[in-house]
């Protein structure tokens, strides 16, 4: 039997290199070796007790790999990572080995990408910080948010020490857009700084936090809104009275709401006026009712020296333009001179005007009562209360126009 086997060995032997070699041209040929470069992120191992890295440098690897290209092309690489060893490195900055995990069998690393990382070391600390909220959005129509509860109210941050260090307050951020009924919901949470700019690279314990939305149906009311002027320049007149926004709504008890027919701005002071301006002042908002937004209107005046002529205050023909000194215009004196709305002549000493813009007959005595606007002078209860005897109160027509033309 040996002997069958051994004769003619040589041949044999021969025979079998050549299929060997065969088999390794066609394996070549039909699955040749071939190359992929592939970006690997660098991820820090064995980190040190009590530090974290924050900054790694290179974050990310360009790997160049060989193997066969049918191996290459059915290969998944999502495990492959660059490792930065951490192992004996202290708070600060130093150079640590990087080396690739994750090949898969058949599959080599060729060399030329870099073999070392700079990384920083930070102390890992804790610190508690309230949670505050940021109401995004308004809610329906007729409702109004009474209160947001936060739980909890403060949450622990954990971080590098230089990174914690930054944050002054934990945010949530509530959207309350269009809401019409209570909202309970978690949310996540946002590490911000002093200038309220986002934190990042903190974990947050518990992750997540329960927001408590309570809104309540309103009574409301949109009223205009009424500028008073004080200390009107001396030899000088109104032109012209702005208000924005002309109109703002109300809200409140019933009782305090229906008594309410428009809502008063500060007084402004416009003894330096000699053109025009536009003030910022606060609305005089009255008891048992608030402000649905900003409590505040810009009031913008204009005025010119007045006319000189007689003091009987003689209009022209477009009725005649009010003035804020004594004797300047139609209206009664400065003191307490409460201006009309456009297009209605001021009651007083000269009387209104015809068409040819003489002042027609009328005693001009008191004045006359309030009008249902609140307008009226002289003859009445004086000016509007929060006024001086001095203030002008304009009346602003609801769509924002000027007051006085």
């Amino acid at each position: 039997m040996m002997q069958a086997v051994l004769e003619n060995w040589p041949v044999k032997l021969l025979s079998a290199v050549i299929g060997i070699i065969l088999w390794f041209y066609v394996l070549g040929a039909e699955n040749p070796q071939a190359m992929q470069t592939l970006t690997l992120p660098v991820v820090c191992v064995n980190i040190p007790a009590g530090t974290t890295p924050i900054t790694v440098t290179p974050r990310e690897v360009a790997v160049r790999v060989r193997g066969r290209a049918l191996r290459l092309e059915q290969t998944d690489f999502e495990r492959m990572r660059l490792r930065a060893d951490m192992s004996g490195a202290k708070v600060g900055e130093q150079t640590v080995p990087m080396s690739v995990s994750g090949l898969p069998l058949g599959l080599q690393v060729l060399p030329g990408h870099p073999s070392t990382a700079r990384v920083k070391l930070d102390k890992l600390i804790q610190r508690k910080r309230p949670v505050q909220h940021l109401k995004v959005g308004e809610p329906s129509s007729d409702f109004a948010v009474q209160k947001i509860v936060i739980d909890p109210e403060e949450v622990v941050v954990t971080g590098a020490a230089s990174v914690v260090a930054r944050v002054a307050r934990v945010a949530v951020v509530v959207d309350v857009s269009g809401l019409n009924s209570n909202l309970e919901s978690e949310a996540d949470l946002e590490a911000r700084d002093l200038r309220d700019v986002v934190v990042n690279n903190i974990q947050f314990e518990p992750a997540r936090v329960t927001v408590k939305v309570t809104v309540k149906g309103l009574n409301i009311r949109t009223v205009p809104v009424r500028p008073i002027l004080g200390n009107p320049p001396a030899g000088y007149q109104v032109t012209s009275v702005q208000v924005s926004p002309p109109v703002v709504t109300l809200t409140g008890g019933g009782e305090a709401l229906g008594a309410v027919d428009s809502v008063s701005t500060g007084r402004v002071d416009i003894s330096g006026l000699r053109s025009r301006k536009t003030y910022a002042v606060l609305l005089n908002v009255p008891r048992g009712t608030s402000v649905l937004g900003v409590a505040s209107a810009n009031v913008t005046v204009s005025v010119r020296a007045a006319d000189t002529g007689s003091g009987s205050g003689e209009a022209g023909a477009e009725g005649g333009e009010p003035a804020t000194d004594e004797g300047a215009g139609a209206g009664g004196d400065a003191a307490g001179t409460a201006l009309p709305p456009p297009g209605e002549t001021p009651a007083g000493e000269g009387g209104p005007s015809d068409e040819n813009g003489e002042a027609s007959s009328g005693d001009g005595g008191d004045g006359g009562e309030t009008d249902a606007a609140g307008t009226g002078s002289g003859g009445g209860d004086g000016p509007s209360p929060g006024t001086d005897s001095d203030d002008i109160v304009v009346p602003v027509p609801p769509d924002g126009g000027e007051a006085v033309n």
